[in-house]
């Protein structure tokens, strides 16, 4: 969507991936912690993913015969067991199988045994990543604000209420979202604990005169718009949220939770899903959309990375352009303190035991 990152649209695991890379403080101590590996079995029944039903795709090639508790990683920062690494790849799986679609191979041929043993070790980098995540958020004496926690306390509720609040909930939570209902809020904490660490970082970063040269000959600010959104990845998910939605409130508050955009949510003092932007800044569908229509129109577009559930705000003309100024000002921030996230995950010498 946003042409000034690499790829602003990042999954929960992703966001793990690039949040939780920091190191804070010394790590050259770090010693690695000694864990027994038990056997494993190679076999043909449920890898753990099987049930997933995004893709209509079983893992059932390796089949490690781990205990739910068995610490698979550990270090300093803490440990990891198989049941925590089970539902990270569980909720990742989904937005691997897009990116593969994404590069035009065919899910069903890519997942061999090989495969799935990588797979199974960067869900595993991505939880050791997000355990210096928190330990940098930490350090920062940062804490996430009681009534975002409040937010997304009766926005899971609503859903739950919405599924049927019974015996078959979890089931057909899973069944159509790929994740497991009690994983979802943790998963949420990450992003919005990501959207702090990175306005902190940004804060710090001042933007060089030859970049903001460089931005202002690519991206006119005379016209701009506001919306909210939300990213899902099937027509189908998108159609129940369009459904659902009648303002951008509602529209705010859905994207809170089925949002794969995570670059939208968690920002303070913005609602989930809010972008404010000129032409220039988003892929072409998006754009079209967003500048085509009057405010108040809601409809479903079909981008690279996936299905946008779009409601326009409102439009502003040349006197909201040094206001943009600034928005594209904060935007160059928050990119280039991603980028340092990332280079501080290269960085990093924290040493973690891992039993595969």
């Amino acid at each position: 969507m946003n042409k000034s990152t690499t790829k602003s649209i990042i999954s929960h695991a992703a966001t793990a991936a690039i949040a939780g890379v920091i190191v804070w403080g010394a790590t050259a101590q770090r010693q690695p912690v000694e864990l027994q590996v038990p056997e494993t079995t190679i076999g043909s029944s449920d890898f753990g993913l099987a049930q997933t039903n995004w893709m209509d795709l079983e893992l059932i090639n390796w089949n490690p015969n781990f205990d739910e508790d068995l610490v698979v990683s550990s270090s300093t920062l803490g440990d990891i067991t198989w049941a925590q690494l089970q539902r990270n790849m569980e909720a990742t799986f989904p937005m691997e199988n897009q990116v593969l679609t994404w590069m035009g191979i065919d899910p069903f041929d890519h997942w061999t045994e090989e495969e799935e043993i990588e797979f199974a070790r960067r869900s595993l980098q991505s939880l050791q990543q997000e355990r210096f995540f928190i330990n940098m958020f930490n350090s920062l004496d940062l804490e996430i604000p009681q009534d975002r926690i409040e937010e997304l306390e009766e926005i899971l509720h609503q859903i739950r209420q919405d599924l049927g609040d019974d015996e078959n909930f979890e089931e057909a939570f899973f069944s159509i979202y790929g994740v497991e209902y009690s994983h979802v809020r943790q998963l949420e904490i990450d992003a919005i604990r990501l959207g702090m660490l990175t306005e902190h970082l940004a804060d710090t970063i001042e933007i060089s005169n030859e970049k903001w040269e460089e931005t202002l000959e690519q991206i006119p600010v005379e016209h701009v718009v506001h919306v909210i959104h939300a990213l899902v990845d099937t027509q189908e998910e998108a159609q129940s949220i369009y459904d659902q939605t009648t303002s951008w409130e509602e529209l705010s508050a859905l994207a809170t939770i089925y949002s794969t955009d995570l670059g939208s949510i968690g920002r303070n003092n913005q609602p989930d899903g809010f972008y404010e932007f000129p032409r220039g800044m988003m892929v072409q569908e998006f754009e079209d959309f967003s500048f085509n229509n009057e405010a108040g129109a809601l409809g479903i577009v079909e981008t690279q990375f996936g299905f946008h559930i779009i409601w326009v705000i409102t439009h502003y003309e040349d006197e909201h352009s040094q206001h943009m100024l600034d928005i594209l000002y904060q935007q160059l921030r928050d990119d280039q303190a991603l980028s340092l996230l990332l280079e501080m995950a290269d960085d990093d010498e924290t040493v973690w035991e891992t039993i595969f």
